[in-house]
């Protein structure tokens, strides 16, 4: 809570805390090289805060002083001509995209005293190729301007600006949150048999990426972790893994087969929504959930196959699968559940299993082939849209 604010002469507006501590929140004047204030009136400036230079697009070199402790988000969010700036000893935090979109921004070092970097501290600065650490930094360390942790056990952050091919180290056993998101120069990523995790987002973007081995060794993947690769056409997996997470592979549409390991058990929301490159799908024994939306625009999808252990087949698991024209549902289903297999027009036959007690809103909304409907059980519930605009159905018995 602050007790006082003002402003300065050259445009900084601060307010002040019950300490006597500043923070600067705002500024009035533009210009292409700033010097921030160490102290205002007699009083120490603290913490740089929220957005405070948001869009400046004047911005291009700045000096931060020592006494700054923290830098809050969106500091410098798309100060697109920023080049440079010295980040002082006395900083101990960088808040989330602090540095968002400085496109011009090349190379940082962090300083000595720094413990918190927040993940997306530096996302989408598309020109960075180098974060450089100071030796005397207890929290983090970095190898050819990758950002890791101390002993170098979590890579923490890849530059976007980097090209080529890249090894990553094999003391690492955790792949961190967002730690290649949006490497779009990046062709190929070698990942070690040391590594055991992969996080949220974390090869997120990844244009150019076309081939990922993921190790044995590897047990955890975490969700969105391949988001947007749009070029990625093979994917290697193991048994270790027991759930493809919440959009692991959305919308990599070049991705023309997948093996999904024995051992998984769930197919989260999104997991491979809008793989448009995908033809055919084994759903392995392990699998007994198929989330929302698991496989929905897969457009090129013709052929699925699920065992019967298979027990739950979310809402529009398979919608807009346009192509899809042969799929065999468990046996072990009781529901079809709303928009599961909506807008696939190529469906023309389909076996509704012995246990299913309800055919819910829509479940074949616009399946305008589908021609006949076997139904073993006389006892379900079918609601009165659930076959809507299945304009050639003549038969469902």
């Amino acid at each position: 809570m602050f007790i006082n604010k003002g402003e300065t002469d050259n445009g900084f507006i601060w307010a002040e805390n019950k300490h006597g501590k500043l923070t600067l929140i705002a500024h009035t004047k533009p210009s292409e090289n700033i010097i921030i204030p160490f102290e205002i009136n007699g009083k120490p400036v603290m913490t740089i805060g929220r957005e405070l230079f948001l869009y400046d697009q004047n911005l291009t070199d700045i000096t931060i002083p020592d006494g700054i402790i923290s830098i809050k988000s969106h500091a410098f969010s798309f100060c697109n001509n920023l080049i440079n700036i010295n980040l002082p000893d006395s900083l101990k935090s960088i808040d989330n995209h602090v540095f968002y979109g400085c496109k011009k921004l090349t190379s940082i070092t962090i300083p000595k005293n720094i413990t918190s970097i927040k993940q997306t501290a530096f996302d989408n600065c598309t020109e960075l190729t180098a974060i450089n650490v100071d030796t005397d930094n207890k929290t983090y360390t970095t190898k050819d301007g990758i950002l890791f942790n101390k002993d170098m056990s979590i890579l923490i952050k890849c530059p976007e600006g980097k090209r080529g091919t890249y090894t990553i180290p094999d003391s690492v056993i955790g792949i961190g949150e967002n730690a290649f998101k949006n490497c779009t120069k990046l062709t190929k990523i070698i990942i070690p048999d040391s590594v055991i995790a992969i996080g949220n987002h974390a090869f997120c973007d990844c244009e150019k990426l076309t081939h990922i081995t993921i190790p044995y060794s590897v047990n955890e993947i975490g969700a969105a972790a391949f988001y947007g690769c749009i070029n990625l056409k093979n994917v290697t997996m193991f048994n270790n893994i027991s759930i493809i997470r919440k959009e692991t592979f959305y919308d990599c549409k070049k991705l023309t087969h997948i093996t999904i390991p024995d051992g998984v058990t769930e197919i989260s929301n999104y997991a491979f929504s809008d793989c448009s490159g995908l033809t055919d799908i084994t759903i392995p024994n392990s699998v007994i959930k198929i989330g929302k939306w698991a496989f929905s625009y897969c457009k090129n999808l013709k052929n699925i196959v699920m065992s019967d252990n298979v027990i739950s087949i979310n809402d529009y698991a398979f919608c807009g699968c346009s192509n899809l024209k042969n799929i065999t549902i468990s046996d072990n289903i009781t529901k079809i559940n709303k928009w599961t297999f909506a807008h696939c027009p190529s469906l023309t036959d389909i076996k509704i299993p012995n246990k299913v007690t309800m055919i819910d809103h829509h479940a074949f909304h616009d399946c305008s082939c589908l021609t006949n409907v076997e139904m073993p059980n006389n006892n379900i519930e079918i609601k009165p849209d659930a076959f809507y605009n299945c304009s050639k159905l003549v038969k469902h018995d």
